[in-house]
């Protein structure tokens, strides 16, 4: 199914198409595609991929990113370019990730001399009219939502030798820093996603065994050790992804960002890429942003931080539409006279198997970090966590020498090696402990968030609220 290592596959397609064929043969399950890591401008099979296994991805040629920044939202229009290099009509399916705090504002397909125009329909309504246009030969676009975080675009009937510009238009709440600086961030890839064994089909132990096999897979050497068992065709699944990212070619890709800020933009920090800022001759709160490179290798997001001269001055911003119907943004800081209080520390490490390499060191240095910050009152404890979890403390303990230099220990010996990522369990058994008198419990979650279960996280969260606070500190390569 798949050859060695140091002599990859010359067609990822083969590969993919035979992977997903003993996976659903052997254990029934096919869903644990959704690891795939999904750049924006890979040109193998990422992106626009082609639903029928024997045909040609469409190769993309160009990404181009154009919005307007105003005060503390950005209006976006994402566009990817591809190329349907088949001598007859395919269909097709993207896979787009999705900014924090945006909206779906719009959507523009061209397919040759036609333009699709996104309309909002119930989401089954949608399927079955988008589904019905298919059948009847026509080129049609369905837009939907996978996760949080995952757009999918569908496209039926692409017309051969026709070029396909997909046009997604958001609105985005940019985040503020404590600095005041506003950031904004545009994700270029989908990572890969642990599926915890409650959320896979099939039987309990069937949906253990899975995932033992596939935690045996997380690192390359088990490729080496493990190709002669029957199970090895899942190695793909994990470590394809980083053999594609491996191969992503530069595509054009192009930026233009106006800005328009509330008071004068006194710094623009390139966080992730190489950036041109050209502030405007007559204003000194506005300006266009634009790329250095026409090509580039968007394996990291896209990130630019704001710092402007007034960030916390209160503000308000009207809008007045064709139709003269009006809007306002009222935006303002409260100032708050933070009283210290005691408080229960509670450090929650992602020990899983997508954690290794640079990322584990990273969230041993943060932790490092936060351990010798922590107030002279406070109680404390490190629990970290994989398939399953282990606590330094059987309880939280006060924060002494002792307790610190037991910290410290275990922050130097933290490993990926606990396997998936099954976050809520920990959780749960952190809320479930009760509070001590007259302290406030702060959560903080080191992780690099690659799960599918995100909006269970979120809800354990949600419903715990009253009792805890939980922050959340992103892993990243870098």
């Amino acid at each position: 199914f798949l050859p060695p290592l140091n002599s990859p596959p010359t067609s990822s397609s083969y590969c993919i198409k035979y992977t997903v064929h003993s996976v659903t043969h052997l254990f029934s399950f096919s869903s644990f595609l959704s690891v795939c890591c999904i750049p924006m401008n890979c040109i193998d099979s990422f992106g626009l991929i082609p639903v029928a296994p024997q045909c040609t991805p469409p190769a993309l040629v160009g990404t181009h990113i154009s919005g307007v920044v105003v005060d503390t939202v950005v209006e976006l229009s994402l566009v990817q370019v591809y190329v349907n290099s088949e001598s007859y009509a395919i269909p097709s399916r993207i896979r787009l990730p999705l900014p924090p705090h945006a909206a779906v504002a719009g959507l523009l397909v061209h397919v040759g001399d036609k333009v699709l125009v996104g309309e909002c329909r119930e989401r089954e309504e949608a399927r079955r009219e988008y589904r019905r246009a298919v059948s009847q030969g026509q080129t049609a676009a369905l837009l939907s939502q996978e996760a949080p975080d995952i757009l999918v675009q569908e496209l039926g009937n692409i017309p051969p030798s026709s070029v396909i510009e997909v046009e997604v238009r958001l609105v985005v709440e940019l985040t503020v820093g404590v600095d005041g600086a506003l950031r904004i961030c545009i994700p270029t890839g989908i990572a890969p996603r642990y599926t915890p064994a409650a959320n896979l089909p099939g039987p309990p132990k069937l949906r253990h065994r899975i995932l033992e096999v596939w935690q045996s897979f997380v690192h390359p050497d088990a490729y080496r050790r493990r190709c002669c068992q029957p199970w090895y065709p899942l190695y793909p699944l994990w470590v394809m992804p980083v053999a594609w990212r491996q191969r992503t070619a530069p595509v054009a890709f192009s930026l233009a960002l106006e800005v328009e800020a509330h008071s004068d933009i006194v710094k623009v920090d390139a966080v992730s890429h190489a950036l041109d800022w050209e502030p405007d001759a007559d204003a000194a709160n506005r300006g266009i942003i634009s790329l250095c490179h026409e090509k580039e290798r968007m394996h990291d997001d896209l990130v630019i931080d704001l710092t402007t001269a007034s960030p916390h001055e209160p503000r308000v911003d009207l809008e007045v539409s064709p139709d003269g119907s009006a809007a306002a943004c009222i935006t303002m800081v409260p100032d708050f006279d933070p009283t210290p209080e005691p408080t229960e520390l509670v450090f929650l490490v992602d020990c899983s198997g997508s954690m290794q390499g640079g990322r584990i060191a990273s969230a041993a240095r943060a932790l490092e970090v936060l351990v010798r910050s922590m107030p002279l009152s406070c109680v404390f404890n490190i629990v970290s966590f994989g398939t399953s979890f282990r606590k330094l403390f059987p309880t939280s303990q006060p924060y002494t020498e002792d307790t610190l230099a037991q910290a410290l220990d275990a922050t130097r010996r933290l490993s990926a090696s606990m396997g998936g990522t099954e976050i809520v369990r920990p959780l749960r058994d952190i809320f479930g402990k009760r509070v001590a008198a007259g302290r406030a419990r702060q959560v903080f979650v080191l992780t690099d968030g690659q799960v599918s279960n995100t909006s269970s996280v979120i809800e354990e969260v949600r419903r715990n609220a009253h009792n805890s606070r939980v922050f959340t500190v992103g892993i990243g390569n870098q």
